[in-house]
């Protein structure tokens, strides 16, 4: 917020630097800051934003000044991304056989990924090799 002791003067706002990807718009008349694009809020690549915000009257000589806003993004947890896989094993392989590596991300850093078979297991035939959860193997002879 700003403010002009000259009586009567009308104040225009812009930002002047710092809105990287063009996350912030200004309203040009009050002076309030909101989301413009959303897709450029990534804290994992972008924490904080630091906004250089102009104000300027509209006085004969038209004065104007300057202040850095900081914009602190606050962390969420994003979800895990996983994609369909296609894995081949020979028929009656012996247990223990690798079946293949499953790939997940998680675009948080510093976050350990916990994997489950949820369906499609018949018969117990595969099961997932810990403390290297990624590894599918076989438990049984394979179908």
């Amino acid at each position: 917020m700003a403010s002009d002791p000259d009586a009567g003067q009308t104040l225009t706002y812009s930002i002047l630097s710092g809105n990287t990807g063009g996350a912030f718009a200004i309203n040009a008349s009050s002076g309030a800051l909101s989301v413009a694009t959303s897709s450029a809020l990534n804290f994992e690549t972008t924490p904080s934003f630091t906004l250089v915000v102009k104000v300027q009257d509209n006085g004969t000589g038209s004065l104007s000044n300057q202040a850095n806003i900081t914009i602190t993004l606050t962390n969420v947890n994003e979800v895990p991304v996983i994609a369909n896989q296609t894995f081949a094993i020979a028929e009656n392989s012996a247990n223990g056989s690798a079946a293949g590596t499953v790939v997940a991300t998680d675009p948080d850093a510093g976050q350990t990924l916990t994997y489950s078979i949820l369906s499609g297991n018949t018969n117990g035939a595969f099961s997932i090799n810990l403390p290297a959860p990624e590894l599918f193997q076989c438990q049984f002879n394979c179908i």
